[in-house]
């Protein structure tokens, strides 16, 4: 695929899918990884997120998981923490109205 997105990290909440197939997180996460974005794949279950992580990982992209469950503030928080320590970029990627939007 392209790299609009190389190099840049993308969080993903809710990578993971629990029933069989691929769900809106786990297919957002695989096509960032394609876009040549470093994915952090976050689910409440880390199981499904590490599924997700090993499909990115088939395909030679870039990957870690965090188990959170981002309803608790705090624990959002940290997913943030957790994604600069592992990748120092001044950009990060969001969705907003249903467009991809770069922010410094």
């Amino acid at each position: 695929m392209g790299e609009r997105v190389k190099g840049k990290v993308a969080v993903v909440v809710g990578a993971g899918s629990i029933r069989p197939g691929m769900g809106n997180g786990k297919a957002t996460a695989i096509l960032y990884a394609r876009e040549g974005a470093r994915v952090m794949a976050v689910d409440c279950n880390l199981e499904a997120a590490e599924e997700t992580k090993r499909l990115i990982d088939e395909e030679g992209g870039d990957c870690i998981t965090y188990e959170a469950d981002v309803v608790c503030g705090a624990e959002a928080s940290v997913i943030r923490t957790v994604g600069g320590s592992k990748w120092k970029k001044r950009k990060r990627l969001r969705k907003k109205d249903s467009l991809l939007k770069s922010r410094k």
